[in-house]
């Protein structure tokens, strides 16, 4: 039985609270570069379901997951970065023609349409939802400690993600957020089993691979009939991709983050 430290406890919640508030504010960039402003802020609504999600598991789990707490963390954030990863390729390959519609009826049948995609979101907040709750629930730290720990993290996630959106762009700030609580995890809580060494492996190599290829992992398929499907039209004079490639430029990436309007 190996349960959780105090000080390292509370340092794993300030991460993990600071990755998902970042991850909030970056998944609301993403869509934002997909639909324009048309459900953005639904999809952020949606993706706080996976809190509620995880403290449902924790009622039934919550004492397996902290008596293996260091290969819960650890398998938390990987699972955490690999949905994240997982779900951002494919909402932007998702074909959604007719996200920009007048009428009530069309903007509710569109709305059936794209409700999926936004609540996959969901997914990576469960797992760090179960990281948090597992702190906050653990009858060995202070509940107090953590919850502060967790406010802090989540203001400097806050402060920190906005410059990061220039520096690096939406998709390479997602995934380097998720690689910041994946190596802390790794570090505050080493696993002894191989299987969540495994899956730390796992997610290392498809964050690291979604650093430095970010516009052939995230495929951004603009929705049909909108201005910016005409930049992805073939022979399109408005479209601008780089040298030797044919994938389009990251929508988030600093030299498109004017044509796409995310200023």
């Amino acid at each position: 039985m190996r349960t959780p430290r105090p000080i390292r406890a509370e340092a794993l919640a300030f991460l993990t609270a600071f990755a998902m508030l970042s991850v909030q504010v970056l998944i609301h960039r993403m869509v934002l570069a997909k639909v324009v402003n048309n459900y953005a802020f639904l999809v952020i609504s949606l993706t706080m379901l996976g809190l509620a999600l995880s403290g449902v598991i924790l009622t039934r789990w919550f004492t397996s997951l902290h008596e293996r707490w260091p290969e819960a963390a650890t398998t938390g954030a990987a699972l955490f970065a690999l949905s994240l990863i997982a779900v951002t390729a494919l909402f932007y390959r998702a074909d959604l023609a007719g996200a920009f519609v007048p009428a009530r009826l069309d903007y509710l049948r569109v709305l059936a349409r794209f409700a999926p995609f936004a609540l996959l979101f969901a997914v990576p907040f469960t797992f760090s939802g179960l990281l948090l709750g597992t702190l906050l629930a653990s009858p060995l730290l202070s509940t107090r400690r953590v919850y502060f720990a967790d406010l802090v993290g989540s203001a400097a996630g806050a402060f920190a993600v906005i410059p990061a959106i220039g520096w690096w762009g939406a998709e390479r700030s997602a995934m380097a957020t998720a690689s910041l609580l994946l190596a802390g995890a790794l570090v505050l809580e080493p696993p002894r089993g191989r299987g969540a060494r495994a899956l730390a492996a796992l997610a290392a190599l498809g964050l690291g691979l979604s650093l430095i290829f970010p516009g052939r992992v995230f495929t951004l398929r603009y929705p049909e009939g909108t201005f910016l499907a005409l930049t992805q039209a073939p022979g399109s004079p408005l479209g601008r991709s780089r040298p030797g490639s044919s994938t389009p430029p990251s929508p988030m990436s600093r030299r498109s983050r004017f044509r796409t309007g995310a200023v």
